[in-house]
């Protein structure tokens, strides 16, 4: 009961604030622990983030407007968490009739996912993988605050950063999270792995 409230209270969440002016995800075009159909923002860029609950860092970098390549490095020795190639391909952009297609592995992990906007901005992701990603995996996202929204007058104001809301499903747990522009290319995670563990994470795009 307690896991269906927190979903229905980050869904209205979702649907009430505004979506952001281009509906762009946030620089790691992931969701809290599945992949999407999107690739990086900015062509030839790379960009790096850190997780606490998998102690892992990852490098990934946008090749062209279809293709990520990447690494995630396990900062320590455990079966779970090998070290190993984050390769991304886009089969098809999304359009109005056909959602976005990619195709990739991470960490030894193959998918297909798919992506498309559904009503009020909120993001679908649904896709096929194995290992880290169950057999099916699927996901909502919103991006809410357009770039970021100035609150009060000009010399006694503060700045909401642009928020991804996030929710997924995969390997038979329900995962909520939020991602925060804080400032230019550095975006925070906080999350929860099937509302039990706490995981944060770190990112920054170069």
């Amino acid at each position: 009961m307690k896991k269906i409230f927190f979903i229905l209270i980050l869904l209205f969440f979702m649907l009430l604030i505004p979506l952001n002016e281009k509906g762009e995800t946030a620089v790691i075009n992931d969701l809290i622990t599945v992949p999407t159909a999107d690739i990086l923002v900015r062509e030839g860029s790379l960009s790096a983030a850190v997780f606490s609950n998998k102690r892992e860092i990852e490098f990934i970098y946008r090749v062209g407007p279809e293709l990520e390549v990447g690494l995630i490095l396990s900062l320590h020795d455990n079966r779970g968490n090998r070290t190993g190639p984050a390769v991304k391909f886009k089969l098809n952009k999304e359009t109005d009739s056909q959602p976005a297609i990619a195709a990739g592995i991470k960490n030894r992990d193959l998918y297909i996912v798919m992506s498309s906007y559904l009503f009020e901005g909120v993001r679908g992701h649904a896709g096929l993988g194995e290992g880290q990603f169950g057999t099916i995996f699927l996901g909502l996202n919103k991006v809410v605050n357009p770039g970021q929204v100035q609150i009060g007058e000009t010399n006694n104001s503060f700045f909401l950063p642009a928020v991804n809301f996030m929710l997924e499903y995969a390997a038979d747990q329900i995962n909520t999270g939020i991602r925060m522009n804080v400032q230019s290319d550095i975006y925070l995670d906080f999350a929860f792995i099937d509302f039990a563990d706490f995981r944060a994470g770190f990112s920054y795009a170069f």
